[in-house]
């Protein structure tokens, strides 16, 4: 696909997939490498028994990592309280715009342009990345009517300006929001960091106080080390360690505590067979190669993590333990039959099929997968599983989804698709770039294309 992105002078063009997405905005263009398509705050936490099992088996000192079902905390409620999600359904809320048919780019309390990544509710308040006006905006509780204004705004002075600043309160591109012991960590895309906050802002344009990815807070280069980020996409927490999804860098980083200070080196990498190797799928499409992975869940036990650009997502069965470069072996893949496969829609268009599946979300039991270029989101009521046939010890999942939302059904893939109109509604969805579950019986999603966040609650 090719995605264009307006400047003051004309219209850039970077490669991305086999379909074509066009996006203009006044103004510095927001993203500056090739474009990737498109925490409940319920993670894993320490002390209850999923987390003590963890525990027991890993250590942060040697890069064990734990990551967030969503990236953030607290534990999620048990799975037996859960309602159900259904095929098709429409979203109860949106926010972004003032009602389900409208899909109008703007800067105001109510408005949004291009939303990419995971929002995150902590504190009763609901943190949302506005990627294009290069802001997060602030509710003071979770919208239950349509239209609602934010309460407060973060990366700008006010609601109507939409520049991007190199500084402690400013950010250029801003996407996955999660939450951690009262900080608040945001990817910021463009900056090539993620910024740190060490209490929760409740007020307009309060100043980050760490920064990862530089070493401080007004350089914004990207590079290829231990110190240095190239257009991270997200991140997840829990059990003191962040995990960074770095992008355009082809690679996934660990630190075994959320930093204190600025341009902290990361602990262990995973996609790469050292800290200076960035390449796409280095040493060759396998199980341990990435490109362009851009998410992170986790049920407590099982990690997931979105390889974009190869039309998957890999499971780990248990949390790997690692130093340094990381080699450990995914236990499953979706949306492929094997290892060294990366078509998109491979076996055709279904309910395991994947293309360009972009962002991740876990309840502590379902998995949610928005797979962008499908126009959907595909939700599995438990991590998917496959049995090995030796000697392999891993294999692919054949296990279908069991709801689709944005579509009617598993064999459609066309934007803002209800059935009928084929045009902005409740229940379609275009390039859907970030989900999220509040709880156990709520789930965000990004819905890019439309300029908004549609939320969906169990029935």
């Amino acid at each position: 696909m090719w995605r264009f992105f307006g400047s003051t002078t004309g219209i850039r063009v970077t490669p991305r997939r086999s379909k074509t997405d066009i996006h203009l905005w006044h103004g510095a263009p927001r993203r500056l490498a090739p474009a990737v398509p498109g925490g409940a705050h319920d993670p894993l936490v320490p002390g209850t028994p999923s987390a003590r099992g963890a525990a027991a088996a890993l250590s942060l000192a040697a890069c064990a990592f734990v990551v967030a079902c969503n990236g953030s905390d607290p534990a999620p409620p048990p799975a037996s309280k859960a309602k159900v999600f259904v095929t098709g359904q429409a979203a109860n809320v949106v926010v972004g715009q003032p009602d389900f048919t409208s899909s109008t780019a703007g800067t105001t309390a109510a408005i949004v342009d291009s939303p990419y990544g995971n929002p995150v509710v902590a504190g009763g308040k609901l943190y949302l990345p506005d990627y294009n006006n290069a802001r997060v905006l602030g509710f003071n509780a979770v919208p239950t009517g349509n239209g609602a204004s934010a309460d407060f705004v973060l990366g700008q002075a006010d609601f109507v300006s939409s520049s991007a600043a190199a500084s402690a309160t400013g950010m250029n591109g801003p996407q996955t929001a999660v939450t951690s012991g009262g900080k608040l960590l945001v990817v910021d895309y463009s900056y090539n960091r993620v910024l740190i906050w060490n209490s929760l802002p409740t007020s307009t344009q309060v100043p980050a106080d760490v920064v990862v990815g530089q070493p401080d807070l007004t350089t914004v280069s990207q590079g290829c080390s231990a110190t240095k980020l190239k257009n991270p996409e997200s991140i997840a927490i829990v059990g003191g360690a962040l995990v960074v999804a770095d992008t355009a860098n082809n690679r996934v980083l660990v630190w075994n505590a959320i930093p204190t200070t600025n341009g902290v080196a990361a602990d262990a990498v995973f996609g790469q067979p050292d800290f200076t190797t960035c390449s796409v799928n280095t040493g060759g499409l396998s199980g341990t190669s990435l490109h362009n992975p851009s998410d992170l869940a986790t049920n407590g036990t099982k990690l997931a993590v979105t390889d974009a650009n190869n039309n998957r997502v890999l499971i780990y069965n248990s949390i790997p333990v690692c130093a340094g470069a990381c080699t450990v072996a995914p236990d499953v893949v979706m949306g492929q039959p094997d290892f060294t496969s990366n078509t998109v829609d491979n076996g055709g268009l279904s309910a395991t099929s994947l293309d360009y599946p972009y962002f991740l979300a876990s309840d502590g039991a379902r998995l949610a997968v928005a797979d962008s270029s499908n126009n959907r989101v595909l939700i599995w009521n438990s991590f998917p599983t496959c049995t090995p046939v030796a000697p392999a010890t891993n294999c692919a999942s054949t296990t279908p989804a069991d709801v689709v939302l944005g579509q009617p059904d598993f064999v459609s893939d066309t934007a803002d698709n209800d059935g009928t109109t084929f045009s902005t509604n409740s229940q379609g969805l275009n390039n859907p770039a970030g989900v999220y579950f509040n709880g156990v019986n709520q789930l965000f999603v990004a819905d890019e294309g439309n300029n908004r966040f549609l939320i969906f609650n169990a029935q």
